[in-house]
This record gives C-alpha cells, sequence and structure tokens, in this order.
C-alpha cells in the first residue's frame, strides 16, 4: 500500500512532469480519500498514506502554479468496488451505508478535473463528513472512524 500510494505516486510524478511542464500543458488527477484528512483507528495506514496523496498534491499544484500543469486530487468516501472486499471491510457499517457508484464519482472527477478543481470530494455526504473533520474533537472522530470501520458488523 505504501509502495503504491506513496512511492509510485511521486514516482510517476518525477516521470511525467517534466514533459508536460516542457508542454505547458498536462492535467494529473491523482486519488486520494475522505481518509486523508483525518488519522482512522482501524485503518491507519491507509489514511495515513492518503493524507501523503493529499498533502504532496496540493504542494505540487502549488510549485506548479503559471506552468500550465494543474493537480486535482480526487477524495471520494465509500465507493461500490471491489476494495472493500479485498480490504475485508464489506460488513462495515461505512461500506454498508452511503456508498457511492464508481460511475458517479468517475463523472464527478472528470468535470471537476476538466475546471482545475484543487480537492475533489464528490458526495454530499463526504462533503459534509470532511467539512466537519476541523471542528470535531480528536476522541470523537476516533471513537466515529471505529464505528464505520469495525469489521465483521452485521
Amino acid at each position: 500500500m505504501l509502495q503504491v500510494h506513496i512511492a509510485t505516486l511521486t514516482s510517476m510524478a518525477k516521470l511525467f512532469l517534466p514533459g508536460m511542464i516542457k508542454n505547458k500543458y498536462g492535467k494529473i488527477l491523482n486519488l486520494g480519500s475522505t481518509g486523508s484528512f483525518a488519522p482512522c483507528p482501524l485503518d491507519a495506514v491507509y489514511c495515513a498514506s492518503k493524507a501523503y496523496v493529499l498533502s504532496f498534491s496540493n504542494a505540487l499544484r502549488a510549485e506548479l502554479l503559471g506552468t500550465g500543469v494543474m493537480i486535482s486530487v480526487l477524495c471520494p468516501g465509500a465507493t461500490k468496488t471491489e476494495f472493500a472486499r479485498k480490504a475485508n471491510m464489506e460488513k462495515t457499517l461505512l461500506f454498508r451505508r452511503l456508498v457511492m457508484e464508481p460511475d458517479e464519482v468517475a463523472e464527478i472527477a472528470y468535470y471537476q478535473l476538466m475546471r482545475n478543481k484543487k480537492v475533489i470530494i464528490p458526495g454530499f455526504y463526504n462533503r459534509m463528513l470532511v467539512l466537519s473533520i476541523p471542528f470535531t474533537p480528536g476522541m470523537i472522530l476516533d471513537r466515529i472512524s471505529m464505528h464505520l470501520l469495525k469489521r465483521g458488523q452485521s
């Protein structure tokens, strides 16, 4: 996970950015998560690596200002893909409620990328969740996260 979310993301940027800068045009869409915005007990490595994606993307976007290259970061919440099954999270509350369809997430991502939006958070529920994080005490965030991510719930 760390290799894909951090090392590969960084290497791909290093590989492709020089050509984009030379052409004075390019768009990069990196994949973060709503988990990018807060530490998540029971999913610590995933959320920490997605926090890197968000921070790296935002910093690189600022560095590239005026080059014609734009970076956006997509931060979806639970999405109906194979992720939940492969991560053994199908029975968590997070993936049993308010799960978005992948085509809806992709459509929103493409539209916002074309508009050069910095951070793309698809879905009303996901935006409200992310907006509430700075105003929620850490102990409460931890409890909510553990409640949403607890495996084996029925």
